[in-house]
């Protein structure tokens, strides 16, 4: 059995901690890099219409065809990025790139991040920033 991805530890706990339910999240698990991240969900955000459930009340996500498929902002409320605090600059670059023209409205939360100390989380977010500018 493969080991669980980052979006199904992350979803896990959505679900479970804060009641999000799963049937709520669209989750991509292929992504290696925060780039290929923000274009995978691209894509499937552009190949997936939700509907409501007609039994159980909840989301569901069904494949449209593409063609007579609504707008992306007709299928979509918020698209919210969830990623570390010090993340959080260059999540919103390549997810806001990989979107133009979608017309989406794209927010980011940033979750706090214990694991790194102040002072060296500051380091990273100056080096993460002028990345980010230099891409």
């Amino acid at each position: 059995t493969p080991p669980p991805t980052e979006a199904s530890i992350m979803a896990d706990m959505l679900e479970s901690e804060h009641k999000v339910p799963r049937g709520s999240m669209l989750l991509e698990h292929e992504a290696q890099t925060t780039e290929q991240n923000a274009i995978n969900v691209g894509q499937l955000l552009r190949a997936v219409d939700p509907v409501e459930e007609i039994e159980g009340g909840g989301e569901a996500l069904q494949q449209a065809g593409g063609a007579g498929m609504r707008p992306m902002k007709e299928r979509w409320g918020p698209v919210v990025v969830i990623t570390s605090d010090w993340h959080v600059p260059r999540a919103r670059l390549l997810f806001t790139e990989a979107f133009r023209g979608a017309e989406l409205n794209l927010r980011f939360v940033a979750a706090p991040c214990y694991a790194m100390r102040s002072d060296t989380r500051r380091t990273y977010e100056v080096l993460e920033a002028h990345k980010c500018m230099s891409l």
